[in-house]
């Protein structure tokens, strides 16, 4: 399995950080975030997100994957990286890049 790097801060770049973390009864809405910026995607969906992702570390050579639970992962061609590395979606996140990283 493909290990989450711990990094004290894996803001994306023009973030700003939240006052208030509100509660949310739906489910995590996860944004995709390029190296300038500029959200490439949002969406409800982690395979959505995770493929937009890979898709701009191949363009951009990195990317951020930000979920409404305040926690976010940064993606490079090394990996995966976040401040919150125990999360079940960024566990998730690693073990799909480990399964690609792995099928021939």
């Amino acid at each position: 399995m493909v290990e989450t790097a711990f990094v004290p801060d894996c803001a994306p770049p023009g973030s700003q950080g939240h006052l208030f973390d509100l509660p949310s009864s739906g489910p995590p809405r996860f944004q995709v975030i390029g190296h300038d910026g500029k959200t490439h995607a949002a969406t409800h969906s982690l395979g959505l997100a995770v493929t937009a992702a890979e898709h701009l570390v191949a363009v951009e050579a990195v990317a951020w994957i930000s979920a409404t639970d305040g926690a976010t992962a940064r993606l490079d061609a090394s990996g995966i990286a976040s401040s919150t590395p125990d999360r079940p979606w960024i566990r998730t996140v690693a073990a799909s890049l480990h399964r690609k990283d792995t099928n021939p």
